[in-house]
């Protein structure tokens, strides 16, 4: 009878033991993540350093280049794609602290049609240079802001989409700015204004979920819209 308290008191004394070191690494967890959370919230984008894109030309990743006929086109201000449905583009790899900004615009030349519908263009980052046809937001590498049946959404691979807002009338500017916290991850805050949203909304995203010992800029355009920058690219 005696071993048998013995062992009963040795088993809640363990019990104890397990539940006050749960409880302290929750309060522990619980602390990282409101002070991880606040610093986010207090992040702006006055360290990142404004910069143009330089963008790549994807005719390298044609199957075809030396077809003009299937060869996607960077213009001297702005991103289109002709002869695709979709085309992909890549700028240079960043290696600080960085934003910039985007207007995107309905395409004049003959392709309007509807934005309502389908993918319309998206911009983010990822971790590799994307193939002309790889849609920011639809791989494992990327992740961004697209615009999918008129809506506004931050995606990585389709499988994780956040609603920000319904797209509206065209055009609008679009504003990433990108920031390496040490160990916690990037920081991508997102910018969206317009005439018709009156506003500017701004998003931040905290990036974990994929190692990005590399960013690039990353940019889809439709036959539906262009994008246009600040200045040549």
């Amino acid at each position: 009878m005696k071993a048998l308290e013995s062992d009963l008191q040795h088993s809640v004394k363990e019990n104890a033991s397990t539940t006050s070191k749960i409880q302290g690494a929750a309060k522990s967890f619980a602390s990282g993540t409101t002070s991880l959370l606040c610093n986010i919230l207090d992040l702006d984008d006055s360290c990142c350093i404004p910069v143009i894109p330089h963008i790549q030309s994807p005719t390298a990743y044609c199957r075809s280049p030396t077809n003009k006929s299937d060869t996607p086109r960077v213009q001297n201000k702005y991103l289109i794609t002709w002869g695709f449905s979709t085309t992909t583009f890549t700028a240079e790899e960043i290696s600080q602290n960085s934003t910039w900004s985007v207007t995107i615009e309905k395409n004049t030349a003959g392709h309007a049609g509807n934005i309502g519908s389908g993918y319309i263009f998206g911009i983010g980052i990822s971790s590799s240079i994307l193939n002309f046809k790889d849609s920011v937001g639809r791989n494992d590498r990327s992740m961004g802001v697209i615009c999918e049946n008129g809506s506004l959404y931050f995606s990585n691979n389709s499988k994780n989409k956040d609603l920000i807002m319904p797209l509206g009338k065209l055009p609008i500017s679009l504003s990433l700015s990108i920031m390496k916290l040490p160990q916690e991850g990037v920081v991508m805050i997102y910018k969206i204004s317009s005439a018709e949203l009156g506003e500017m909304l701004v998003g931040r995203k905290l990036i974990t979920q994929m190692q990005l010992t590399t960013i690039y800029p990353v940019f889809t355009v439709t036959q539906r819209v262009k994008m246009v920058f600040p200045t040549f690219v």
